[in-house]
């Protein structure tokens, strides 16, 4: 990885490994900064990153993904043939100093990694016959960006249901396009200017923590 700074994470608690995500995009959030996200908006994005929201709280749907990632990995594996390794480490690329990656694994013998996701049974119709779901598409971009990598695997156990595997090739024109709004919207955080405010869900949730404390008679 030339050009690739590497900060371990091994042995990092949870509140520091929060802490040091919060200095520069990661591939969670670039969906939310370019509207692409239910979870996430610019707004919501913004405000984590400047300080402005507390941590999220652990929910059993992210303690599912993290305790079921070796999993999906090992099945993907045997699905495939192909081998993957664990960096331990937040990847930073000197061509865009605002992103980080942080990425699941990393495949050998390929410039490419690796995306582990489980999802519930309401969501298989977005997995079959898909060329590659629309939710994950805009982090595996961030991730072919920051990597420099050629492909980025993806497989979603869909419990119940089965395992869905995906791949994308590196796309130079959408990593640009990608790379330039996440740029745009770092500037908003170096300035400590809010992006504009849509009318989405986690847009009014971060506005009432954010205000939590004003009055009617206030003007926000």
């Amino acid at each position: 990885m030339r050009g690739i700074k590497k900060v371990s994470t091994a042995g990092m608690s949870r509140e520091d490994w929060l802490e040091q995500r919060r200095h520069t995009i990661g591939g969670s959030d670039a969906a939310g900064i370019i509207g692409l996200s239910k979870w996430s908006s610019p707004v919501s994005v913004w405000a984590d990153k400047t300080g402005r929201l507390p941590d999220k709280p652990d929910t059993e749907a992210m303690r599912l993904g993290r305790d079921l990632e070796g999993y999906v990995a090992r099945r993907w594996m045997e699905a495939t043939g192909k081998k993957v390794r664990r960096l331990n480490a937040m990847l930073y690329n000197e061509l865009y100093p605002f992103a980080h990656a942080d990425i699941d694994r990393e495949v050998i013998g390929e410039r490419a990694g690796l995306e582990c996701k489980t999802t519930s049974t309401l969501d298989v119709k977005q997995f079959q016959g898909v060329e590659f779901p629309v939710k994950y598409y805009v982090q595996c971009v961030h991730y072919l960006a920051v990597t420099g990598y050629d492909r980025w695997y993806l497989s979603v156990l869909v419990f119940g249901r089965g395992l869905f595997n995906f791949v994308l090739e590196r796309d130079q024109a959408e990593i640009d396009a990608l790379m330039k709004a996440e740029g745009e919207f770092w500037e908003l955080v170096e300035k400590d200017t809010p992006p504009s405010v849509d009318g989405t869900e986690p847009t009014s949730e971060t506005l009432q923590t954010i205000y939590r404390e004003s009055s009617d008679a206030d003007i926000v």
